[in-house]
């Protein structure tokens, strides 16, 4: 959709847009405040013309305004510092991403859609050191100085750093893709970088041109396609086939519109199956990792291959315990299930958590199956796969570790 963007100079232009939404967060931060989005709603985004607001003497729907709120970033005067990318969608997504609301005979180009975490510069003046003018000056996530910030903050030069300086001091907002090894989603980079990916001015939103910016010395650029060769169709259908790529930006100068391929999202789901121990542990019980781990990258496979590993161990080594205390409480007991349950359990010492397991084996239940059972009845949350994982002494750190 086509549209001038609201001007934003302080954030007292913002707030009448998000008053009463309660999907936007204004979060203060040291040195600066965020105003971003939690959730998209139905209408969260929709450019309604009967819901307007007053911007610097005009009259905009608040949705324009909205579409700005995923990570402006202001000062401690509440003047705006930056301006991310605004809300824009996936062809097909809405009604005005449907192809034929778009004309692809205007003049255009096409970005590859990188995969990573968008990164920027902001001022903090607390951050200042006397006798060093970049010291104020952070990298930030789309909610600020973050922890992926301060990893991109690690390989960035002192050159960059004067070059962003620069460009914050004449009021514009560069925007980074920051990929790495260990920063990765999907797609596998060999070393770390920031790729600049566009650049705003900051109170109008007008996105400039990063091919003839003196910048390109300084940082990668995201590459570029030049323009749709013929059917958009026909492109989209050939482009969606592609894999080891994320998908594609097509930009319209101010106007923008995604698409991803069919492997990226295909991965991506798969990713989202692995995000954690607890599901790891899910696929492994029911059978399906391993097809899971034939989509996998090295990275992400030698870390479910390791959890797999410590698993195993920590469940056999489990196993001969329980199976010997079970063994000797019973022979404590003379054999009599009466006695191990009135006199030899409760004498024990032993954690009445593990008192079913001693008498059910008495009875005669497989120690094996009684402890597969428990761990597959404490996969459903956090809390019960800690307990679990405790239990086992599958880490020494009960919680759960994330797989990136």
């Amino acid at each position: 959709m086509n549209y001038e963007f609201p001007i934003i100079e302080r954030i007292e232009d913002v707030l009448p847009a998000i008053a009463g939404r309660d999907e936007f967060i204004v979060a203060e931060r040291e040195g600066y405040t965020v105003i971003n989005y939690n959730v998209g709603f139905a209408d969260t985004f929709n450019i309604d013309p009967d819901d307007v607001m007053e911007n610097h003497g005009r009259m905009i729907p608040k949705g324009l305004m909205r579409r700005e709120c995923r990570g402006l970033i202001f000062g401690t005067d509440g003047s705006l510092m930056s301006r991310p990318f605004h809300k824009f969608f996936n062809l097909g997504e809405r009604e005005e991403t449907q192809l034929h609301n778009i004309d692809f005979s205007r003049p255009h180009v096409i970005m590859e859609k990188m995969d990573g975490s968008m990164i920027r510069p902001i001022w903090v003046r607390g951050d200042q050191r006397e006798g060093d003018y970049l010291a104020a000056l952070r990298l930030a996530t789309k909610m600020g100085v973050t922890d992926t910030a301060v990893a991109a903050e690690a390989i960035v030069t002192r050159a960059q750093m004067e070059w962003m300086m620069i460009m914050f001091r004449q009021g514009v907002t560069p925007l980074f893709e920051f990929i790495s090894p260990e920063n990765r989603i999907v797609i596998e980079y060999d070393r770390a970088e920031l790729v600049l990916l566009a650049m705003r001015v900051n109170r109008t939103g007008e996105y400039l041109d990063i091919r003839e910016m003196d910048g390109n010395e300084f940082f990668p650029v995201v590459p570029h396609y030049g323009s749709v060769d013929g059917n958009i169709e026909e492109y989209i259908a050939r482009q969606r086939g592609r894999s080891g790529r994320e998908g594609d930006i097509i930009a319209f100068g101010n106007e923008r519109y995604k698409f991803k391929n069919d492997w990226y999202v295909r991965v991506h789901k798969i990713k989202d199956r692995i995000v954690t121990d607890r599901h790891i542990l899910a696929l492994l019980l029911n059978g399906e990792l391993d097809d899971v781990k034939a989509h996998l990258g090295q990275r992400d496979r030698d870390r479910v291959d390791a959890y797999e590993r410590r698993f195993h161990e920590a469940f056999r080594a489990k196993l001969a315990e329980m199976e010997g205390k079970a063994e000797a409480l019973l022979g404590m007991a003379g054999g009599d299930r009466k006695k191990l349950a009135t006199v030899v359990l409760p004498a024990s010492g032993l954690p009445q958590s593990e008192w079913g397991f001693m008498f059910n084996a008495a009875n005669g239940k497989n120690m094996n199956e009684m402890l597969m059972a428990f761990v597959q009845n404490k996969l459903g949350g956090t809390t019960n796969y800690n307990e679990m994982a405790k239990f086992l002494g599958l880490a020494e750190d009960a919680g759960e570790v994330a797989v990136e």
